[in-house]
């Protein structure tokens, strides 16, 4: 396995550089094997003013829910709680229909049935003010259980899991969350920069989104999402917690082994994503806030860790993922296409509203922010800068789609990858 030792570096230097180049992203990235480091690189600090920081500390998101389920492991490993405990006990006055069948098992595989909390009447930034738990629980109460499946448990990505999941590990330790996450994992492995909600950091710790200028962003209140997406970490903790997690200095040999996905047959475990790039298997996580993106996976027959923390992204971070793959294993890949064209607020304005595909059931609406066009898909989704690369043509930002609007007939052409469809203009009355 020579390769590993001769990672190419000039290679990820020249990615990395072409992001920086057009002040595309800011954040930190390392590659390790046999927990030894490959490649290690920060960038974009300097174009916000963080560079003298030391290290880049970023929101690692919903890489938060590997350090839950670690934690409801050690209380198994301990004979504190079994997988196949039943949920409601813990929660007696929850009102919500299946509830009583549900297993801690379930929340910990996303399959049981419950939605996502951070959503409340397709309002994906209610949590940007602090809630308090009552109104927490009482949108968990409204959403119930609609992904629920009698026959077949169905997968559903769910933040309530988690949340519940925490709630549990506060009740079993009789600790905050936080309190337990320090003792049971941070202290215990001597994880020097990382943090709760509730601790002091540093320093401030932002995430920025590209308009004319980078700008910081307004995020959530984390103390909405304790236990769920909240964390605050570095690459190098990162992957040090990674390190002791497979050296069964967390969980047991057992544990670790029920938290994995079956590779070929679940995305998920319990506690962990999968990830197969050419026939190698990754176990792992991603997380994201409103404008930080997180990455952890590993590749345990090889022992190479990949991790990745970006606070600022005008450019697609799993492209930037893939990429690395590609050139640890040398595969060929591409450099993200930056280049774009001028468009007056005029312009603009003509492609704003809300466009539908009756026969998809699909609904897009474009708005203005600042001087620059944004897609705001339906439900709970994140706004997405569209880049402008031709007359009346636009790219997402991962630059698998391209939005061409025809202001006259009121259309949006949308083109993703092999498919086309044509969504219409809903009139306003």
């Amino acid at each position: 396995m020579m390769w590993a030792q001769n990672f190419n570096t000039t290679k990820a230097d020249e990615y990395i550089q072409h992001i920086t180049s057009h002040q595309r992203g800011i954040g930190s990235v390392a590659i390790y094997k046999n927990n030894k480091v490959l490649y290690a690189r920060d960038f974009g600090q300097e174009i916000v003013g963080e560079r003298e920081q030391t290290p880049h500390l970023y929101r690692i998101g919903s890489i938060t829910k590997m350090f839950t389920a670690v934690l409801i492991y050690q209380l198994v490993d301990e004979g504190k709680l079994k997988l196949d405990d039943r949920v409601a006990p813990y929660f007696p006055t929850l009102n919500i229909p299946n509830l009583f069948t549900l297993k801690i098992s379930d929340l910990l595989s996303h399959t049981s049935g419950l939605d996502d909390y951070t959503c409340k009447d397709d309002d994906f930034y209610w949590l940007r003010t602090p809630q308090s738990q009552e109104d927490i629980i009482d949108n968990i109460v409204q959403q119930g259980t609609p992904h629920y499946g009698i026959k077949k448990k169905n997968f559903f990505f769910s933040n309530t899991g988690y949340y519940l999941l925490a709630r549990i590990v506060e009740q079993k330790r009789n600790l905050s969350y936080d309190e337990a996450v320090k003792k049971y994992i941070i202290q215990k492995i001597k994880l020097q920069h990382t943090y709760t909600a509730s601790d002091e950091v540093p320093y401030i710790v932002q995430s920025y989104q590209l308009f004319d200028q980078w700008e910081v962003m307004d995020e959530m209140s984390f103390e909405n999402t304790n236990g769920v997406n909240d964390l605050i970490s570095s690459v190098e903790d990162l992957a040090k917690f990674n390190q002791a997690l497979f050296a069964h200095k967390l969980v047991s040999k057992n544990s670790l082994a029920q938290m994995k996905p079956v590779p070929y047959k679940e995305k998920y475990g319990r506690g962990m994503m999968y990830y197969l790039y050419k026939k190698k298997n990754f176990v792992g996580h991603t997380g994201g806030t409103f404008g930080s993106f997180s990455l952890l996976y590993y590749n345990e027959a090889e022992k190479i860790t990949i991790v990745y923390a970006i606070n600022g992204a005008a450019f697609s971070h799993y492209q930037l993922f893939d990429a690395l793959l590609a050139i640890l294993y040398n595969k060929k890949y591409t450099l993200p296409e930056f280049e774009t064209i001028a468009v007056t607020h005029e312009q603009l304005q003509t492609y704003v509203g809300t466009y539908r595909q009756a026969q998809l059931d699909l609904a897009i609406e474009f708005v203005i922010e600042k001087n620059k066009l944004f897609l705001k898909p339906s439900g709970c989704n994140r706004y997405a800068l569209l880049d402008a690369i031709g007359d009346n043509t636009f790219r997402s930002p991962e630059g698998t789609v391209t939005y061409s609007f025809n202001p006259a007939n009121k259309q949006v052409i949308v083109q993703q990858l092999k498919a086309n469809f044509v969504l219409n203009k809903i009139e306003k009355e």
